[in-house]
């Protein structure tokens, strides 16, 4: 999902389909979604409990199941290292 994407429609709508399915598989595999966190996010200056925030509401918005959390569009060199290490660590 990109960082546009309402993420609680996108999960709602996914979850639909698998109830429909009675599992939450894609093809028979073991269904995973992909959330990105807006790389302007891990530039300074940034508030570190807004950096906090935004992961803390990309994990609640996504849900439970298995998640890849990433960058929509990777580092790039503007990034805080600072920064980066927070939204791993959150």
């Amino acid at each position: 999902l990109d960082t546009n994407t309402d993420r609680k429609a996108a999960r709602n709508g996914l979850q639909t389909a698998f109830n429909q399915l009675s599992t939450p598989t894609v093809r028979g595999k073991p269904a995973t979604i992909q959330g990105n966190l807006n790389v302007k996010l891990l530039e300074s200056p940034m508030d570190e409990a807004l950096l906090v925030a935004e992961v803390k509401r990309m994990l609640i918005d996504l849900g439970p199941q298995d998640l890849i959390a990433n960058l929509g569009e990777g580092l790039s060199g503007k990034e805080d290292p600072k920064l980066v290490a927070l939204f791993i660590d959150s």
